[in-house]
């Protein structure tokens, strides 16, 4: 036979039918040396050589390919590239523009938690509570919904600060170059708790937060009874509304400032004088 086969501890030295393959089996990989266990049957067991999926992953990926990898790189952190994406995805472009996910999904999402729990041995239980800090389990035994809601929140936008500048939309681009000249000691997209900002300056405890009108509901543009000429808030903007309020707080509670710019503002050049006054 190709493959070294294991069914009920005992190795085949020929082939047997398809119905001793049910209850499952283990097969040596090729590449590795590692026995496998397997459920399903395919004929390719039989006909070709057996290599799991590490390896094919590993071994046949290019993306294993140093040099692939290398050039891959160069054209995902292009400039050219970074506006590519941001243009495909912008406003009305983006598919998920104008929605949310509905009940089903989210109770889908909740109960992935619960079962995920509810799975752990004790030893694996306790090795996530000691990881865990002293707020997160106090708010976790406290208020489980808020701190998983907090958590997914936090989950959702942390990958901002794992980029450089080309992570930044074209306002905070300008408000980051405006930065640069009056100020040295700035960080952009610092995490807080469970929040993310978009600038932060340590040394003042001061936070910058660059608000697009459209996303945030620019009060001068939007309320909510539609009114005055404006337009009227939709889900989206009065759910950034809300953690925005919260922002707010957050940010009082320990004793920092936080400027809030719009977009409006970057665009009329008023954010500069903005800044100066309050940093």
């Amino acid at each position: 036979m190709i493959n070294e086969i294991y069914i009920d501890g005992k190795m085949l030295d020929k082939p047997v039918t398809v119905k001793k393959f049910n209850q499952g089996y283990h097969i040596r990989c090729h590449k590795c040396l590692e026995l496998i266990k397997r459920i399903s049957y395919n004929i390719e067991i039989i006909e070709k050589e057996y290599i799991c999926k590490m390896c094919v992953s590993k071994y046949y990926n290019p993306m294993f390919n140093p040099e692939v990898k290398r050039k891959h790189s160069d054209v995902v952190n292009s400039e050219e590239y970074f506006i590519k994406m941001r243009e495909s995805t912008n406003g009305e472009k983006n598919g998920f523009y104008g929605k949310s996910h509905n009940k089903n999904t989210i109770d889908k999402l909740k109960t992935g938690f619960f079962l995920w729990k509810n799975n752990l041995t004790n030893e694996e239980y306790d090795k996530w509570r000691k990881s865990m800090t002293a707020g997160q389990k106090k708010s976790l035994e406290t208020n489980p919904k808020k701190y998983r809601e907090n958590k997914s929140n936090a989950a959702r936008e942390s990958h901002k600060s794992q980029f450089s500048k080309k992570g930044m939309n074209k306002i905070e681009r300008i408000v980051h170059d405006y930065l640069l000249e009056i100020s040295e000691n700035f960080k952009y997209s610092p995490i807080l708790g469970y929040f993310q900002f978009d600038f932060g300056i340590k040394d003042k405890r001061i936070l910058i937060e660059v608000d697009g009108d459209y996303w945030h509901g620019n009060p001068a543009f939007y309320n909510n009874s539609g009114c005055e000429g404006k337009k009227i808030l939709n889900s989206i903007q009065l759910k950034n509304i809300k953690r925005d309020l919260d922002k707010n707080m957050f940010a009082e509670k320990n004793n920092l400032k936080i400027i809030r710019i719009w977009e409006s503002q970057i665009k009329d050049g008023s954010f500069k004088e903005i800044l100066k006054n309050k940093l």
